[in-house]
């Protein structure tokens, strides 16, 4: 591995001792959605960064070389990743105590629309697709894409149970929806 490449694991590293330390202390859970998409999302997420970080898979079409391997697109790899990482972390920082890993609606549940939830309904996955498209910048291979790729599909199949849940509580989770685009700023 490069030094970019593995800034992108230390990243990684990271964001998942944050996430951990800051999963407490949210409101208490009303309602829990059905636990099979968090199953597929999270299935979706193992095999990608299986596909992003093992050797294993850098063979065949999957180890093709679609990014040069040089320092700029190391250095644009760390900055994607690091940048999408911050942004989640914002974005979790802006849901506080709303937050959960499982979709579910909390007691006295709020609609939040500010901040990036301003600019795209689902911010946390926008910023952690950014942070996977970096990695797949920085590891230059196309199985790095493909993991972008699986994840999305993962996190589009999460974010269509949390749209219903919550449609289906807040009346103006409809207006909202029209106004503010899904996961990526001014596209979906």
């Amino acid at each position: 591995m490069t030094p970019f490449q593995e800034a992108t694991v230390v990243i990684w590293i990271a964001h998942e001792i944050f996430w951990g330390l800051h999963a407490r202390g949210n409101k208490e859970t009303a309602v829990k959605g059905n636990p099979l998409p968090r199953l597929f999302t999270l299935g979706t997420l193992v095999i990608g960064f299986a596909l992003l970080y093992l050797p294993y898979f850098s063979v065949g079409v999957l180890g093709w070389r679609v990014v040069s391997e040089n320092d700029l697109s190391g250095a644009l790899g760390v900055v994607l990743c690091c940048g999408g990482i911050a942004l989640a972390w914002w974005a979790r920082r802006t849901l506080g105590t709303n937050w959960s890993g499982a979709v579910t609606l909390k007691k006295e549940h709020e609609l939040v629309r500010g901040g990036l939830y301003g600019l795209v309904r689902h911010p946390i996955y926008f910023g952690l697709l950014l942070a996977i498209f970096g990695s797949a910048v920085a590891m230059t291979q196309l199985k790095g894409f493909v993991a972008v790729v699986l994840v999305f599909l993962g996190m589009a199949v999460k974010v269509n149970q949390e749209e219903t849940i919550l449609s289906t509580l807040f009346a103006e989770y409809d207006e909202y929806r029209r106004s503010v685009k899904r996961i990526i700023p001014f596209v979906y």
